[in-house]
């Protein structure tokens, strides 16, 4: 289930990169004989934010799950800690 859900966010990752790119290069051709080149430039400028805000959106859920990858590590390791003291301290009883 996992492995499924995993391919189909990449599949639909791909797609959807693929049509913003394709917008990204279309759009700008299309409108080139119907803006001016002070128009062509906001757009420019337009384009240029969004592939930074989309930058900076990708950046936050990579540190987001690399820290909650932390904090599982460090969960397991304090419960795998906590039960290897409670082993010790049976055998020590039972001894």
């Amino acid at each position: 289930m996992k492995k499924t859900k995993k391919v189909l966010k990449g599949i639909l990752m791909s797609a959807l990169t693929i049509a913003a790119g394709f917008l990204a290069l279309a759009l700008p051709f299309k409108m080139f004989t119907g803006l001016s080149s002070r128009d062509m430039q906001i757009l420019f400028i337009a384009e240029l934010v969004v592939y930074f805000v989309l930058g900076m959106i990708y950046l936050i859920f990579k540190d987001r799950n690399e820290a909650e990858k932390v904090k599982n590590e460090e969960r397991r390791t304090a419960r795998r800690e906590k039960f290897e003291q409670a082993q010790r301290e049976y055998y020590d009883l039972a001894a």
